[in-house]
């Protein structure tokens, strides 16, 4: 699944997006983003059912 969102606000140390078409606002910690996005931009989340490992 694709949400499309824009990044609304920045509140207690998360990124707020808003997606219209899904009706709802997700947090993310701002670590996450805070070097590619900025407030504004509309991006694109993708959520699966598979396990993925993060290798940093």
């Amino acid at each position: 699944m694709v949400i499309k969102a824009v990044i609304d606000r920045i509140e207690n140390g998360n990124a707020i997006l808003l997606s219209e078409e899904m009706g709802m606002e997700i947090s993310i910690p701002l670590e996450e983003i805070e070097a590619t996005c900025n407030e504004g931009e509309i991006v694109s989340l993708t959520i699966d059912d598979k396990e993925s490992t993060n290798n940093e």
